[in-house]
């Protein structure tokens, strides 16, 4: 069903492999997120090849990437020893390039900072990275602002160039935060108690800002989890209208699709990104990441429009403009609303 919708829409997808079913479980009783003995690898690796051969020979010329299991260093997603886990890793990727060399392979995913780091780390120092042609990451900071995912995205790319790794792609295969609903709804295990929840608002604001931050520091894709999650999505929990998120989303997908952004600079708590355009005109994306500023604009810029993420414009008028925790985009008048 999945895939059909995908074709339709022209959506490519990422198809995480991983959990072994008890029946072919190395530990099928132990407790996983899921069901019993799901995070344990499976205890004959002849299994894993089989079940990898088939999803792949049934899904080639329909799914293009795979991401070898999620969340590894969490115990109740993936129990096992790293060097299980690369055999995994070997025989995957060596199964899906014999069915479909043109396949993308990305490395089992890994999530926080600290002592999660380490065991990236060591996952790479055992040679875990040559079974992928991308290195996937799940950059959350479900308390904090996006900023802060900046040092985060740094020590991972600073460990991927320790071993050998700095050329391949990096992608961000799943970050998002708690989004509240119109309508209240119950928590449910997506997300914590501790995490921060954000308004509608905010929530569109940190949206952009993410993906933004995100590209700016060479992080080649951005997975949102998720669209439809109840706690977590771009849509309302039943009716199914678009939150602010989800337009916000779309407005800065059109700023930076085919563009190149030139990285992006705080000065007290204003943000200002470079950005050239698809059309090769020069803008710039401005926030706020504390209380709302009025800002001078130099005069060397030469904007004339405003766009917001609700992709409402307006003109430039005087020389100050109003910034707050929603990026703007401000250029010559021709070049914004480009798509």
């Amino acid at each position: 069903k999945y895939v059909a919708m995908a074709r339709l829409t022209g959506v490519e997808l990422l198809l995480p492999l991983g959990l072994s079913p008890s029946w072919a479980s190395a530990r099928p009783e132990e407790p996983s997120a899921y069901r019993p003995g799901n995070a344990a690898e499976p205890r004959d690796i002849r299994d894993w090849r089989n079940y990898v051969h088939t999803v792949a020979s049934r899904y080639k010329g329909r799914i293009r990437v795979y991401e070898l299991w999620n969340e590894v260093n969490y115990s109740h997603f993936y129990s096992g020893s790293p060097e299980k886990l690369i055999d995994l890793a070997r025989v995957a990727y060596e199964t899906i390039k014999a069915i479909d060399p043109d396949a993308i392979v990305v490395s089992p995913s890994v999530t926080g900072g600290g002592r999660h780091l380490k065991w990236f780390d060591d996952y790479l120092a055992k040679g875990g990275g040559q079974y992928a042609d991308v290195i996937g990451y799940h950059f959350y900071v479900p308390k904090d602002a996006p900023e802060a995912m900046l040092p985060l995205i740094r020590d991972v790319k600073a460990i991927m160039r320790k071993h050998g790794l700095g050329h391949k792609p990096l992608w961000n295969t799943e970050t998002g935060w708690w989004i509240a609903n119109q309508v209240e709804t119950a928590p449910t295990k997506a997300v914590n108690a501790y995490w921060r929840k954000l308004d509608a608002d905010l929530a569109a604001a940190y949206v952009a800002r993410a993906l933004i931050l995100a590209r700016a520091e060479g992080v080649d894709r951005f997975y949102w989890y998720a669209w439809d999650n109840i706690d977590m999505g771009m849509i309302e929990a039943g009716s199914q209208e678009l939150k602010p998120a989800a337009k916000a989303y779309d407005t800065v997908a059109g700023w930076l699709v085919g563009g190149v952004l030139n990285g992006c600079e705080r000065k007290g708590r204003l943000w200002t990104c470079g950005l050239i355009r698809s059309s090769g005109a020069q803008a710039w994306l401005l926030w706020s990441d504390g209380d709302p500023l009025e800002w001078a604009i130099p005069a060397s810029w030469g904007v004339g429009v405003i766009e917001r993420l609700d992709a409402s414009r307006s003109p430039v008028i005087g020389d100050k403009i109003h910034v707050g925790p929603s990026p703007i985009l401000v250029a010559v008048a021709q070049a914004a609303g480009e798509r």
